[in-house]
């Protein structure tokens, strides 16, 4: 039996206000609007509310012992204040699988989205769909069954992937391969391994973002890869101020977050083949 907890915030505020004493490690609301230890204090409430009534130990004592199964529903906000509904969802998904009390399932709709992500691979790595794209492409393309076997005895690898963990580790890089990691551009996220960037001559399209949210942002968060790590950025070397390849041997890594002038470089490069192909449509926007 699956359960699902669907809960309603009706939130007021108190426009009453008065002097008294209060002790230090009291949190105080000044602003008299919704904050972060509002939030806090009601999905502390709601998870105490869950956890604590008998519906889990009475589900288990008909079960033969067997945790329930829940889906953490949707929320609704009936206040006038702004609230990020969601965040208590998450607080209670935590709380829950931290308990060791019930087993967590996703929603009907986060199951939906897995079957059509499932279903797109399945169409876009079949057989078929390789053949057209080495026909379009004019080379060969063979699909494999893991990323260290797309990696080991390559020259080049290219990484697009939303992986929150390294999919090409150091020991699978042999010498003179370039990775070129261009998958991440979200904080907390990360496709090359640490070890990878350390042992390479590493490139980045711009430093400061690449840092932040780019594919180096993990290891730059937790001191494992710095400033003095970075060999160029990628401007340095097309304007000749920084060799690049420097031997067959070298293993070169660029790091790319996405920057709006290589969008804007690379239309009009299209834009110019467009011309010179004749190609295209005219579109008047004024």
């Amino acid at each position: 039996m699956i359960y699902t907890v669907a809960i309603s915030l009706i939130l007021s505020g108190c426009a009453a206000k008065k002097v008294e004493r209060i002790e230090p490690e009291t949190t105080i609301d000044l602003s008299g609007r919704w904050n972060d230890t509002d939030s806090r204090m009601v999905s502390q409430a709601m998870i105490t509310d869950c956890l604590n009534h008998p519906w889990i130990t009475q589900h288990m004592s008909a079960s033969m012992g067997k945790k329930p199964s829940v889906i953490v529903g949707s929320m609704r906000n009936k206040s006038t204040e702004h609230i990020a509904v969601k965040t208590f969802v998450n607080d209670i998904e935590r709380a829950f699988i931290n308990s060791g009390q019930v087993d967590v399932v996703a929603s009907a709709v986060e199951r939906e989205e897995l079957r059509t992500e499932k279903d797109d691979q399945r169409v876009f790595a079949s057989p078929e769909t390789i053949k057209e794209m080495g026909r379009e492409l004019g080379v060969d393309i063979a699909s494999v069954d893991s990323a260290q076997r797309a990696v080991m005895g390559v020259d080049v690898v290219a990484v697009a992937t939303p992986s929150s963990t390294p999919v090409v580790m150091n020991e699978w890089v042999g010498s003179g391969l370039h990775v070129t990691s261009v998958g991440v551009s979200t904080a907390g996220k990360q496709e090359i391994a640490t070890e990878v960037f350390k042992r390479g001559k590493l490139v980045l399209d711009e430093l400061s973002q690449t840092s932040k949210i780019g594919g180096i942002n993990v290891p730059f968060s937790r001191g494992l890869l710095r400033s003095e790590d970075v060999y160029a950025e990628i401007g340095e070397i097309i304007l000749g101020k920084k060799p690049g390849r420097t031997s067959d041997e070298e293993v070169t890594v660029f790091v790319s977050s996405g920057l709006a002038i290589q969008d804007v470089a690379t239309a009009k490069l299209v834009y110019d083949k467009a011309l010179q192909q004749g190609m295209g449509t005219k579109v008047n926007l004024v």
